[in-house]
Formats: structure tokens, sequence, C-alpha cells
């Protein structure tokens, strides 16, 4: 039951993705032909100032989803509601918290503009951006709930449909006023869309869930208070290196770089990003099932963390191979070979890309188990390393220097802590198991790699949408072939594949 929940879940969040990111590249070629590359580095840089705004949140919502789980599977609706009525008011407090920093913010946003400092109608940009994020803290707390157990997918036709008409209208104000003014208005529309999303998301929850909206809200029992707290503060550290580590690299390469940079990075970083968001919602999907089987000590916790582990190298292997061979094609495609990146920095984001793809999967272990509090500084220490890396090399190496800043802080610090953490408070063992099957994937993913740019160079070199789509195919039946026969003997690749025939049986 609980696995066919996660298939509906990930199935509709991968329909939704699917559909926002292909209206969202429509948006975003109007934006450029309209209002330059300039204005679009300007929106990335504002997203990710936001987005280190955001670690306000100090990973509330991850924790409180914890403990959530055992008393959504008991069915203790007066714990489940109790800990809505502090997620509720901790929100608040942290709308008001971004509201005052985004203020202070808006007077020194120029300061990180670089050469570009005088762009138009900047602050009214950045206010209506921040606006948008802070309608979701202050009416969205209780989709918590309806992720925790499982039942998201029951929003995503809310959500899907005032997607398309926010970025159909967008689109639409753009063609008809094609200026910062139309800019203005546009993100007003966004505003006035989020409200009506959360709006009608909530209506929605409260119908699911009245029998536990009912109850009566008491005050959390010392135990269950204790361990939420604690939960929140290891988060903190958790949330405040990531958000420093994925906010701080387009900051950079706008004061260090440059705007125009920016903005061509930043359509790479969207084809990116959109594998990193389709693969999240595919493992996030399996965080409350595996917090089911750890909390009941399942016996086939170990092979089930193991498998997990194994599909997430397998697909970020490959993708990985896609950004390498496809992603300048595409850019050249959509926007124009003026537009492309150099091949460094293609391979850099790549193998950026191949080492997020190593923790994703034992994120979601630990999320699932609760492990926050053993390496909360870690992400601080990361962090910290990505930024002085990234800003030394960055001055004489441009773009390259900060990937290779944020490569070198992946490699010292989340490559092998992470599963040293996992095995060790998990499994009670050593990591020793995970990284001789690592470096197996690696030798594969190398061994693919080199075959696949042969192919990419002697196999239909034109650049058309046609030939793209024969090497991709022909590529994706390479890496899954060669994938069977390094590890269809893997007790991974046997779990697999009986979890595969029983949740679609044959008929």
């Amino acid at each position: 039951m609980r696995s066919r929940s996660a298939v509906k879940n990930a199935s509709s969040l991968f329909f939704n993705i699917i559909l926002i990111t292909l209206l969202n590249i429509f948006y975003r070629t109007i934006f450029v032909k309209t209002l330059g590359v300039e204005y679009l580095g300007l929106s990335s840089l504002i997203s990710n100032i936001l987005l280190l705004l955001s670690l306000a949140e100090l990973g509330l919502a991850q924790a409180i989803s914890y403990s959530l789980y055992k008393p959504l599977s008991n069915k203790e609706y007066g714990k489940i509601v109790s800990l809505m009525f502090l997620f509720k008011k901790a929100y608040f407090f942290i709308f008001l918290l971004m509201f005052f920093l985004g203020v202070i913010v808006s007077q020194y946003l120029s300061d990180f503009n670089g050469d570009n400092k005088y762009l138009n109608y900047q602050v009214s940009i950045f206010v209506l951006m921040l606006s948008s994020i802070l309608v979701m803290y202050l009416f969205s707390y209780k989709r918590i709930l309806i992720i925790a157990d499982q039942k998201n997918y029951k929003i995503t036709s809310v959500i899907n449909i005032c997607s398309i008409i926010d970025i159909l209208v967008k689109i639409i104000i753009l063609i008809k006023w094609p200026t910062p003014e139309g800019l203005v208005i546009a993100l007003s529309f966004q505003l006035i869309m989020k409200l009506i999303e959360n709006y009608l998301i909530n209506k929605k929850i409260n119908k699911l869930y009245k029998f536990i909206f009912s109850c009566e809200v008491h005050r959390l029992d010392p135990i269950a208070q204790r361990e939420v707290i604690k939960n929140v503060k290891a988060m903190f550290f958790h949330k405040l290196g990531d958000s420093i580590m994925n906010g701080t690299d387009n900051i950079l390469i706008s004061k260090f770089v440059s705007l125009f940079m920016l903005g061509i990075y930043s359509n790479y970083f969207l084809i990116i990003n959109t594998g990193i968001i389709i693969l999240n919602v595919l493992f996030n999907s399996l965080t409350s099932i595996l917090g089911s089987v750890i909390a009941e000590k399942n016996n086939f916790m170990r092979i089930i963390c193991d498998s997990i582990n194994f599909l997430g190298l397998l697909v970020f292997g490959l993708s990985s191979i896609y950004i390498i061979l496809f992603s300048s094609n595409v850019i050249e495609l959509w926007f124009g070979s003026e537009y492309t990146l150099e091949k460094r920095d293609i391979y850099l984001m790549a193998i950026n890309f191949l080492f997020m793809g190593f923790r994703v999967p034992l994120n979601v272990i630990k999320s699932s188990s609760g492990i926050y509090d053993q390496d909360k500084y870690a992400p601080l220490f990361q962090s910290g390393i990505n930024i002085i890396v990234s800003i030394l090399l960055a001055i004489n190496y441009g773009l390259s220097g900060v990937l290779i800043g944020t490569l070198i802080s992946n490699i010292i610090v989340p490559l092998w802590y992470r599963p040293y953490i996992v095995y060790k408070y998990l499994f009670n063992d050593t990591c020793y198991d995970y990284f001789k099957k690592l470096m197996m994937f690696i030798i594969f993913w190398i061994l693919v790699l080199l075959f696949s740019i042969f192919i990419n160079n002697n196999i239909l070199v034109s650049l058309s949408v046609y030939s793209l789509l024969i090497k991709f195919l022909i590529i994706t039946f390479v890496y899954s072939l060669t994938a069977y026969l390094f590890f269809y003997k893997s007790n991974e690749f046997i779990f697999i594949k009986k979890r595969l025939s029983l949740l679609f049986p044959n008929r």
C-alpha cells in the first residue's frame, strides 16, 4: 500500500514537473527575447538571495515531517493536530523574520550586481519575488501533513492549473509589454496566483483531514517537544549549510564574472535543476515508506537502503552523461551558439551533478531515520570551503573557478562523511562495502562515458532534434545494457527487480 502511494505521488509530481518545465522553457525564451539576458541573470541572482533568506525556515518542515510519520501510522490524531499547531505558529514567526530580512536586503541589492548596478525596477522585482515566497510561508504550512501522509498527489491538479495560468498570462504580459515595467506586472500577477493556489489547496486539505483538524489542540508532551526541538536545531545547521552551498554560486558569478554570464549559466542550470527536481521527487517519495520501515525495524531495512543507493547511482550517472553530451546542443537549438558555455564548464557541472547523486539517496535515508544531529556541522564546513575556494578561483578563472570550488567542497566533506554517518548510526557498521560498490560504479560510469563520447562524435553529428533523439535513445540503450551486464548479479539489482514485479505484476 505504501509503495503504491509512493508511485502515485512520484507519477503525479513527475507529470507536473514536465508540464511546468516545458511552459517555463517557453516563458524563458520570451523573457530573453523581450528583456535580454541581463534581466534573466538578475532574476537568477534574486532567486539565490531568496534561497539564502529562506534559511530562516531552519529545516522545520523536514523535522516536523519526520515527527508526523509515527503518529500518522498509529492514528494519533490529537498529537498530529498539536504538531500542526506548533508548525503554524513557527511559520508565522518565519514569515515575519523573512519579511524584515527582505526589507534590509532590498536596500543593498545593487551591491550584488557587479557591472549592472542600475537595471530598472530591480527593487520592485525583488519585493514581488520575495512576496511570492512569503505567501507560501504564511498559508502553506498544512501541506506538510498531506506530504507526510503520502497523499500529495491529491493536490497536484490544483498546482498544475494555477501554474499553467500563471505562466501563460506572464508570457502574454511580456509579449504585450516587453519592458521592465511589463516584468513588474507579470510578477504581480504571479503573486495573485500564489494566493489563489494556496487558498484552494488549504481548502482541499481542510476537507481531506477534517477529522484531524476537528480534534482539540493540546500542548505536546515534554518528550515529544524535546525531540522536535532537537531535530529542528540540528536541521538548522543542515539548512544553513545547504542554503549557503546552493545559494552563493549565482551571487559569486554575478559579483566576480557578470550578470550576462550568469544569465547564460542559468539556462544550463534550468535544464540541470529540472533533472534534480525530478530525481528528488523520485527519491523523496520514498521517505515516508523508509520512515515507516525504519521505525518498525523491518528485517529488509538494510537491503532497501542499499537498493535506494544503487538506484541513485544509476539514474544520476545516466543523467550526468546526458548533461555532458546534450546540454549545449539543447541550448544552441534553443537560443543559439552564442549562449553556450565552454566544454570544461559543462564537464564540471555534470560531475558536480553526479556527486550530488551520490548523496541524494543517503539524504533520504538520513531523513527517514531521523539522523540529523550527528553531522549537523558538516554542511557548514562544506559551505565555508565552497565560498573560500570559489572566490579565490573565480578571480582568475571566472565561472570555471566557481564550479571547481563547488566540486572541491563536495569531495572534501559529503563524499565520505555522509555514508560514514549513515552506516555508523543506522546500521552500526562501517561504510567499506558502500565505497567498494561506489568505486565499481565509477569504473562503470567512466567506461560508458568514453563510449558515449565516441558515439556522440561519430554518429549523427548534425545538430537537429531528430539526431539528438536518435543519439539519446542509443546512449540510453548502451548505458542500460552495460549496467545490466555489470550489476545483474548484485543483491540490489535482484531486490529492485522483485519489488517491481510485485508493483507491476503480469496480467
